[in-house]
């Protein structure tokens, strides 16, 4: 059932359970009149917004109020003045996701006008919604005996069972906890978001985790790897999922010289992940350094270092960068890049 909830208060409220966060302003005095007012809104998913202000004084002072809701700058609703206390609406039902900005623009009986603004997230239930893929634990041959100097030496890594993203995280999850989009293919929302750096997706993390209830991370780069070659079901394959490139991935000789839509190849990888060669490379929780020698369970990588870990290759790489036991480190701080995007675990425990 449809409901809708009005509250008044004069603090910060989060509604995890909703998927929504409301911020109030602090009270504001009105110039040469005795009333402080606030805006209360809220609303539960899917319904319309009930807009309300709180008005302390004397509302007879108050001429009108024009209510106004915008989203990235763009003004989509606009109310006829309201000459009634006490200034109430119901708007139209929003019906995507985002970051509103909602404003209440007061004239008063003293010839003043003033403007008293909150904000508004609505985070719908599939956009939040992460595909998660099962990955059972067990002991693998990390590394490679033939490859790239820091890609040996194999060494024996036991892991407990945990949870991957079945894709990237796409553009519009980016945006829907965000509110932005640093994409450098944007408009493209079930395109993998790019251009991130690591240390925003720590901030990304944080805020979906208090939105959901759940505790995503970026995957250790043992996880990665194991998971990119299939887990314990692994048949050695040279890409993740195949020997063929262009069953599985987006690379520098098909892509088009862009990003394409998470999940679109007709061919997933032992597990039934898509992506984890090619489309972007994707950054684990590690810093990049040489691998250990010695058997290790659970390994999170060095405590400190200059670079964390990039693995899968991306839209525009060749073929010995797309290789599934092919890594990179990169500066989690400082660079953008346009085939740079993530995929999130879950521990199981």
């Amino acid at each position: 059932m449809n409901k809708q909830i009005r509250i008044f208060i004069y603090f910060t409220l989060i509604l995890t359970n909703l998927g929504c966060s409301l911020e109030l302003p602090i009270n504001r005095s009105f110039k040469q009149c005795t009333k402080t007012a606030n805006i209360t809104s809220v609303s539960t998913p899917l319904t319309p917004l009930d807009l309300s202000l709180n008005i302390i004084g004397n509302t007879t002072d108050i001429d009108t109020v024009v209510w106004f809701i915008t989203k990235g700058g763009m003004e989509i609703f606009r109310s006829n003045a309201l000459a009634n206390s006490p200034f109430s609406l119901t708007t139209p039902t929003l019906t995507e996701d985002g970051n509103f900005t909602i404003t209440a623009r007061i004239t008063d009986k003293c010839s003043d006008r003033y403007e008293i603004t909150t904000t508004y997230s609505y985070f719908s239930p599939t956009v939040l919604n992460i595909s998660m893929v099962q990955v059972e634990g067990g002991t693998f041959q990390m590394g490679s005996s033939s490859g790239e100097a820091d890609e040996k030496p194999t060494h024996p890594v036991t892991l407990s069972s945990f949870s991957i993203g079945k894709y990237e995280i796409t553009q519009a999850q980016w945006r829907a906890v965000m509110g932005t989009n640093p994409s450098g293919f944007p408009n493209c929302d079930n395109c993998p978001v790019e251009q991130v750096l690591w240390d925003e997706i720590q901030v990304f993390i944080s805020k979906l985790n208090r939105l959901t209830g759940k505790k995503y991370r970026l995957p250790t780069e043992a996880e990665w790897e194991f998971a990119a070659i299939g887990g314990l079901l692994s048949k050695g394959y040279t890409y993740s999922g195949s020997n063929l490139i262009d069953e599985v991935a987006w690379h520098g000789a098909n892509s088009g010289k862009k990003t394409h839509e998470v999940g679109q190849k007709n061919k997933t990888n032992e597990l039934g992940i898509y992506d984890m060669t090619g489309n972007v490379w994707e950054w684990c929780s590690d810093w990049y350094s040489p691998y250990p020698k010695d058997p290790s369970t659970n390994p999170t990588g060095p405590s400190s270092g200059t670079v964390h870990v990039l693995r899968g290759g991306g839209w525009d790489s060749g073929l010995p960068n797309s290789r599934v036991l092919n890594r990179e480190g990169s500066v989690q701080t400082v660079l953008r890049d346009s085939d740079y995007g993530f995929r999130l675990v879950m521990s199981q425990n």
